[in-house]
């Protein structure tokens, strides 16, 4: 595994300068002015995502993912940033579909929500025992592995719980975010709890939670979870997974 200690440049160099190297480009996945998201080639182990942030972005989530490992969150694996304040992250590759391409081509039967719903718990307990709220959970976001296992990826916009009373700017997803995420009040951990709420109504109707609901308990879980009121949702990712468990009866 190609290592990088500290801040040097050598990842910068790949990336700016397109040295083949250890690494060969295979596709551009975004490439704008505020970011750019390439699929590299290791030559000896695998492939590898390499993301470039332009823009004011701080890197103290990714530093604090760095060599973290959970089956359901993409892997950190290196953080570097060069003079100018670009950010350079290397990160796990994952093999799998996104759920928004899962979806557009089929309907989830209400086990297979439910599995995935409550792996998206697990990353959820593991990111915020250490802080972090992701602040932008979507299809988008989720890959699904071809054993089923689901994976939140993209952590561009998450952030460290800190004392701010609130956000100082809007971000997330319309139809996703949170009220909070739109300067109404600080984001936290119950942040991410409404996001999956709004998923979890997806994954069951495919539609938003505004147009119709699950039957049964499910329908009281995505309630709670998408409460205007932060109080009202769930506390934590924990007591949600239980009860998706014991909605879902399996």
């Amino acid at each position: 595994m190609f290592e990088i200690n500290g801040y040097n440049n050598e990842l910068l160099n790949y990336i700016e300068n397109s040295i083949a190297g250890n690494y060969v480009k295979k596709a551009t996945y975004k490439d704008s002015s505020s970011s750019k998201v390439f699929l590299y080639q290791n030559k000896s182990n695998g492939n590898y995502i390499i993301k470039r942030f332009t823009k004011n972005l701080n890197d103290d989530v990714f530093r604090a993912l760095k060599k973290q490992r959970h089956k359901n969150v993409v892997q950190i694996y290196e953080v570097c940033a060069d003079e100018q304040g670009a950010i350079i992250v290397l990160e796990e590759y994952v093999e799998g579909k996104t759920l928004s391409k899962i979806l557009s081509n089929e309907k989830l039967d209400r086990k297979t929500a439910c599995k995935i719903a409550i792996q998206l718990c697990d990353a959820l307990i593991f990111l915020h025992s250490m802080g972090i709220v992701h602040r932008d959970i979507k299809p988008e976001n989720i890959i699904i592995k071809e054993d089923g296992t689901a994976v939140l990826i993209d952590f561009s916009i998450a952030r460290l719980l800190n004392n701010h009373d609130k956000d100082t700017q809007a971000l997330g997803t319309p139809g996703y975010a949170a009220p909070e995420q739109f300067g109404i009040s600080q984001s936290g951990s119950t942040t991410d709890i409404y996001s999956l709420g709004i998923l979890l109504n997806i994954m069951l109707t495919g539609v938003h939670p505004s147009v119709d609901l699950p039957k049964g308990l499910l329908k009281q879980v995505v309630k709670k979870c998408t409460n205007v009121q932060i109080s009202k949702r769930y506390s934590n990712a924990k007591k949600l997974k239980r009860t998706i468990k014991t909605a879902s009866k399996f």
